[in-house]
């Protein structure tokens, strides 16, 4: 049994970490998003505060001036995880494709064209015969490269990032790419006093549905605001 004194002692140690996490989380969302080239990236400072302000971006006017009119979105990759968050991202990115291309090809016609032609769409590369099937100009993929949650007291917090690219199916060159990563706290009851969790299991997106939601929705949104249709970053 663990003593009284040791218990207070732990749900202070507790209070002052959930104390400096909220701070942290105040002092970022008071900070400018910028948005900057690829190239021009500062090396070592992959803070979390610094890719939380920050949106990386590379793009081609082509995107302009030879418009796509077909594109097709490949299934989610990288880090895996919870079924339902890939579909909160893959909703929220067709989303803001359809605004900007006429035709997406996406979620389970994709998945159906795939499989009555006997290809896999499981890469780049796999899915270029798909896409020329389909008469999409360009491949869509889009990447986890963070996905993280931490629960102390009555704080949990959520990470998500997430790196974007369009490919043109004729050639392979890469028109756009777009990588960022963003955050969001919400009440939740903690699984010990201070420890990081697998955040992205079905049972935390239930309870944390709105909070998560709110994060891929902003998290994309950032993303497109580079596209060169937008008529300004920020």
């Amino acid at each position: 049994m663990i003593e009284p004194k040791t218990q207070i002692l732990a749900l202070r140690r507790g209070l002052l970490v959930a104390t400096a996490l909220a701070s942290l989380l105040a002092a970022t969302a008071c900070t400018e998003t910028r948005y900057v080239p690829i190239s021009a990236e500062e090396p070592g400072t992959d803070s979390l505060r610094r890719r939380e302000r920050v949106v990386e971006y590379e793009r081609s006017e082509e995107l302009l001036t030879q418009p796509f009119a077909c594109v097709l979105l490949l299934p989610i990759a990288g880090e895996p995880v919870a079924a339902p968050l890939t579909a909160a991202i893959e909703e929220s990115i067709t989303r803001h494709l359809a605004l900007r291309i006429p035709r997406v090809i996406v979620g389970d016609f994709r998945d159906q064209q795939a499989r009555y032609h006997g290809v896999t769409i499981a890469g780049m590369r796999d899915a270029l015969p798909l896409a020329r099937t389909m008469k999409c100009e360009a491949l869509v993929e889009a990447r986890v490269i963070a996905a993280e949650g931490t629960f102390v007291i009555f704080y949990a917090g959520y990470q998500l990032g997430l790196d974007l690219r369009v490919v043109r199916v004729r050639d392979s060159k890469e028109l756009f790419r777009s990588r960022h990563t963003g955050s969001r706290s919400s009440g939740g009851l903690p699984v010990s006093l201070a420890a990081p969790v697998s955040v992205w299991s079905a049972a935390s997106l239930a309870r944390d549905e709105e909070a998560i939601h709110s994060l891929v929705d902003e998290l994309v949104r950032r993303l497109f605001m580079t596209w060169p249709s937008a008529r300004r970053l920020g």
